[in-house]
């Protein structure tokens, strides 16, 4: 889904359906028996309103709470996109408290990318544009279980390999460039199962491509970042600028690659190997090399809550919010997830004032007992990160 930043206000309006199941009976998306055949939807990474409505009748904005069944008519969704909005790369998934894992580890989700002046100059003033920009959904999607449970990855083997990561569905895809040629990867990681390393592989397999990095989660950097790995988490994003080599003969391949990574970065706490999610295939040289476009192209559009010069004074001058989380084992053998010592919906509610700043302090409780965890998630505002040393 692609819409142009710029244009009036409630640009974006979404008519959705559920088609999971029997239109003509009855749904309690409170059982179990019914949860999976209910959902909704939710823009990831958008500046846009959370209001909304349980009565699936209303107009709904980026409203989670609403269960849409099967025997719900077309829901109307209204994002009200202010002209103003900074362009990016984002994503749209089914986000229906109970049945989001289940639903976007099969494939419930998508690119929602907002195209404007930076889009506008990348392809007049570059060439960077059409073929050249590719979106790249990523998921490990599964359709059936194992005899033991554990899902069987969608994409299974390639000479002798698992593939556990599909790139828009399809599983280890032939993407063509020419030598010298640039080309735009927009990276989503709309998979829910694991990390994922990017890195670009040369003919050897073993050197790596530079990744020109210039935007993180929608949001473009002040100028280029050149990596030779880039670690997504699940919902995370980013683009990158590729310039292609020149190769000994064509056509030559190269190969983007979720590359091996250590137990402590990885999402469940385990080591991840290095496999292939696509093959890149060098057909000839570009007549005319192109050009990586000036760090000087690339502005942050959002201004930062705390001037980094003065951060630690202002952030302390601000109203702190202070959360604490932690995945606690219960009686039952599973897991309850707190936030301050309660279980949703038994947990405190913070009332914050609109425009508003605040110092928000997170940590994870000396209680928790369990690897995998997604303690904290930011919807719909835009926020500037600490890391534990104080540095913005």
């Amino acid at each position: 889904l692609e819409v142009l930043a710029g244009f009036p206000d409630n640009a974006l309006i979404i008519e959705f359906t559920n088609l999971l199941g029997d239109k003509n009976r009855q749904y309690d998306c409170h059982s179990s028996q019914d949860l999976g055949l209910c959902t909704n939807l939710h823009v990831h990474g958008l500046h846009v309103s959370p209001k909304g409505s349980t009565d699936p009748a209303q107009i709904q904005s980026d409203f989670v709470f609403l269960a849409i069944s099967p025997a719900t008519q077309t829901v109307r969704y209204d994002y009200d996109l202010l002209n103003s909005h900074p362009p990016g790369t984002h994503w749209l998934h089914s986000h229906l408290h109970g049945s989001t894992a289940p639903q976007v580890k099969n494939g419930m989700a998508g690119a929602l990318i907002l195209r404007g002046e930076l889009d506008s100059i990348l392809a007049n003033d570059y060439g960077i544009s059409d073929s050249k920009d590719k979106i790249m959904v990523l998921q490990q999607m599964s359709v059936q279980n194992d005899s033991k449970g554990n899902p069987i990855p969608l994409c299974g083997n390639h000479n002798g390999i698992p593939i556990t990561t599909s790139i828009n569905g399809q599983c280890l895809p032939v993407i063509t460039a020419k030598a010298g040629e640039i080309q735009r990867w927009r990276f989503i990681d709309a998979g829910i199962s694991a990390s994922v390393n990017i890195a670009l592989l040369q003919q050897n397999q073993v050197e790596k491509i530079d990744l020109n990095e210039f935007a993180r989660d929608g949001i473009t950097m002040n100028g280029i970042q050149v990596q030779q790995n880039i670690m997504l988490q699940p919902g995370y994003r980013s683009d990158v600028l590729i310039r292609f080599p020149e190769c000994i003969s064509y056509p030559c391949e190269l190969y983007l690659v979720d590359d091996a990574s250590s137990a402590a970065v990885s999402l469940l706490g385990v080591s991840e190997p290095s496999n292939q999610i696509a093959k890149i295939v060098i057909q000839e040289k570009a007549p005319k090399p192109m050009t990586i476009p000036s760090s000087a192209v690339f502005k942050n559009p959002y201004p930062f809550v705390c001037d980094p010069a003065d951060f630690k004074n202002c952030s302390e001058r601000l109203p702190k919010q202070n959360v604490w989380f932690a995945n606690v084992a219960n009686s039952s053998g599973g897991v309850d997830k707190t936030a301050n010592g309660g279980i949703y919906p038994n947990t405190p509610t913070k009332q914050l004032a609109l425009n508003g700043s605040n110092t928000w302090k997170l940590w994870v409780g000396d209680k928790q007992n369990s690897a995998a965890n997604h303690p904290f998630h930011i919807h719909v505002n835009p926020f500037q990160v600490v890391d534990q040393n104080g540095f913005s």
